[in-house]
């Protein structure tokens, strides 16, 4: 699951002519094989292709060209660079940093790659001749430039839209080495957000008689072309604005040929506008358009409930749109900000991505969603696995919200779902329970503590809070100084809780609104200790639920016995504050293999980490144990999360800072796998309970990767 496509963005997304979607993600550049539709198959899907990573800042635009066989991908940024690349090999190629402010556009010529012309916040104009290797640099305005748009037709003319609603047409003179100022079109109010040129010239509206039909140019030479649009110039373009407005212009009349405004209400659309959220506020008025090239009769849109429109603009004075299908689940909630196509002898797509962080791909003659891709706007803080529903996986995220998906095969392994109502911070932690199908607790980085029902689409929240981040959930019994305040619903599992501020809860579960204990009065009480509780940093249960393991600021473990909380044990083999902790699963309790179902893993910010045999330790609250079982060392900083093998009870995932997850063997404390492909510090991983090859891991890089241990 990858970061996001950028949002307000003109031009950030791309196909290429052998189905590949391109997008700028973060500072990224995302590669994704477009679904291929083969009811043989199942349902279409897209497939990770790869990334491409260099730019610094977020980037902002990008485009796609050919320069003979090579396909090639031209990316800018707020990092003020521009950067080329082959998409085959995903090298980078060249670059150049001659803007002095933030890249807002850029336009490549498609079929050879003449200009590379690029605009940024200033007003700045940077036109590189790739093949010379030189620049032309010029303003034509002290305004934000938002978008550009090479003309097809002459590759020496584009088009530029500002912020403030103003079109030039410009032309770069190679001989003079200088841009010019050609024409201005006026009409448009507010920022322009999509410039889309015909990619035929010619009148194509019913604008005189026996015009309805397109004017192609087919047998005509190239040179003939250029000549044809400067004598008749009847070369088209479509301009849309944050007025809400699109036109078509004739460009070089100077006249246009239509003006369209989006409806207050569409026709056959499901949904209606509502105003929920501030930034779609921001984003309803934000218009991108597509000219079909298979169809120059008809002009994509997007519309700010999230639908996607197709304009029927043959009779140009009462155009009439018809609503792609939004009667499914699978379709956009949340204003479009690109549309991109691919077209082949077998298909015509359509690729939308949104505010909602799906990306979309269509079926263009019917309508109709093909596939979803679904996106991440945050750290992928926690990834964790229902233990009761194998193919159901969440994730805890910092665009406040958890992500749930089912991967039951490879067709279904983007099916999912997004959690935010209740959820009003970024989620830190996650863990299901159990029991009970469903029931997913979470913590957020605001000290929240809550459980959702995924089935019910409902959450509740404790009103306990933690004063600072909460890092740690866990399920258990619950834990009183006296068997006699034991409650009624004792038999049920409390969920605990530890925070940045060191403390950790015990939440009733059956009543979220009272008060929660604080473990440490439980502790005290039952152990009679009178001296200062060091800070908690992580707590787990053992899965019978026998045994409480509590780590904290100072590297200490201690070990507590269910239900008063007796002090069993304290272990410190680590100076620094324990991270994570995990208990064996109970999934080998065989003869050959009890031994592992009192085995104890618990990470650092040391590095090293120490696997715990509790069984073989005197259990005695006198005992300080220095020593451990075994230790796994190679992790380079320090270690985040950790996640034993459902189907091999020596083995190991660990992940770290380090931008690496490793696999352990534990008999032999040797490395057997590492995986090194996040661009980030890894948080969290979990292995597959179906795929004994398999491990989920999140990243600070806002993605989630699938990926095998083999």
């Amino acid at each position: 699951l990858p970061a996001s496509a950028n949002w307000y963005c003109t031009t950030v997304s791309q196909c290429t002519d052998n189905g590949i979607y391109v997008f700028g993600g973060r500072n990224d550049i995302y590669l994704y094989r477009l679904p291929q539709r083969d009811d043989r198959l199942g349902p279409a899907q897209f497939q990770w292709i790869g990334i491409m990573s260099l730019h610094t800042g977020r980037i902002t635009c990008l485009q796609l060209s050919r320069n003979g066989a090579q396909r090639l991908c031209v990316s800018g940024g707020e990092d003020k660079k521009i950067i080329l690349w082959d998409i085959e090999s995903r090298h980078f190629i060249a670059k150049h940093e001659k803007h002095q402010a933030k890249i807002t556009s850029l336009s490549v010529s498609k079929s050879t790659s003449k200009w590379i012309i690029s605009g940024d916040e200033k007003g700045n104009i940077v036109c590189w001749e790739l093949a010379a290797q030189r620049f032309i640099i010029g303003s034509l305005r002290k305004d934000s430039i938002s978008c550009i748009q090479l003309s097809p037709h002459d590759q020496s003319d584009f088009a530029l839209g500002y912020n403030d609603g103003t079109i030039i047409v410009a032309n770069i003179n190679a001989e003079s080495g200088h841009i010019s100022h050609k024409l201005e079109l006026k009409g448009h109010q507010r920022q322009i957000t999509c410039l889309n040129w015909c990619p035929v010239v010619g009148d194509h509206f019913e604008t005189g008689s026996n015009r309805g039909n397109f004017l192609y140019c087919t047998l005509i030479t190239h040179y003939e072309i250029l000549y044809f649009i400067h004598l008749t110039v009847d070369v088209l373009l479509a301009s849309a604005s944050r007025d809400r407005l699109f036109r078509i212009w004739n460009v070089y009349k100077r006249e246009v040929i239509t003006v369209v405004k989006m409806p207050n209400k569409i026709n056959g659309g499901a949904r209606n506008w509502s105003k929920t959220v501030d930034l779609e506020k921001q984003a309803k008025n934000w218009i991108s358009l597509l000219w079909l090239p298979w169809n120059l009769n008809h002009i994509v849109s997007n519309y700010h409930t999230g639908n996607v429109l197709l304009w029927d603009l043959t009779h140009y004075k009462k155009p009439k749109h018809t609503v792609f299908d939004d009667q499914v689940n699978h379709c956009h909630t949340r204003p479009v900000f690109n549309i991109s196509y691919y077209s082949s002898e077998q298909q015509n797509y359509l690729v939308t991505f949104s505010l909602d962080r799906q990306i979309i791909c269509w079926d263009a003659i019917k309508l109709q969603p093909i596939s979803v891709l679904p996106t991440l706007g945050g750290w992928a803080h926690c990834v964790r696995i229902s233990p009761l529903t194998s193919s159901l996986i969440a994730g805890g995220l910092g665009d406040n919200c958890i992500i749930t998906w089912k991967v039951s095969d490879k067709e279904t392994c983007y099916d999912s779902r997004i959690l935010w109502q209740g959820i009003d911070s970024k989620v830190t932690v996650i863990n299901w329970h159990p029991e009970k199908e469903g029931l997913l607790a979470f913590g957020t980085d605001k000290g929240k503590v809550g459980i959702y029902n995924i089935l019910s689409q409902s959450s509740s929240a404790s009103w306990s809070y933690h004063k600072g981040t909460v890092y740690s959930l866990s399920w258990g019994p619950q834990c009183t100084f006296s068997d006699k305040e034991l409650t009624s619903s004792s038999t049920k599992l409390m969920l605990y809780s530890v925070g940045g501020d060191g403390i950790a809860l015990q939440h009733n579960t059956q009543h979220m609104e009272s008060h929660a204990s604080n473990i440490n009065d439980i502790i005290a009480k039952t152990n009679d200790i009178q001296q200062k509780f060091p800070l908690r940093s992580e707590l787990a249960w053992k899965p019978d639920l026998t045994l409480l393991a509590i780590g904290n600021d100072d590297g200490l473990i201690e070990i507590f016995q269910a239900p008063n909380l007796e002090s069993l044990l304290k272990i410190q083999c680590q100076s620094r504050i324990v991270n994570c902790l995990q208990w064996h699963h109970q999934h080998f309790a065989n003869d050959e293999q009890l031994d592992v179902t009192c085995w104890l893993a618990s990470g650092s910010n040391s590095m090293t980490v120490y696997i715990h045999d509790i069984k073989q330790l005197q259990l005695q609250s006198s005992t300080v144990v220095t020593t451990s079982y075994k230790q796994l060392r190679g992790h380079q900083h320090r270690v985040t999360d950790i996640s034993w093998s459902p189907h091999n009870a020596y083995q190991i995932a660990t992940a770290s800072f380090d931008w690496s997850i490793k696999v352990w063997d534990i008999t032999s404390c040797q490395i057997i796998a590492s995986y090194v492909s996040h661009l980030g510090r890894i948080l969290t991983v979990a292995w597959s309970f179906r795929d004994q090859d398999l491990i989920y891991s999140g990243s600070q890089d806002y993605s989630v990767h699938f990926w095998k241990v083999s």
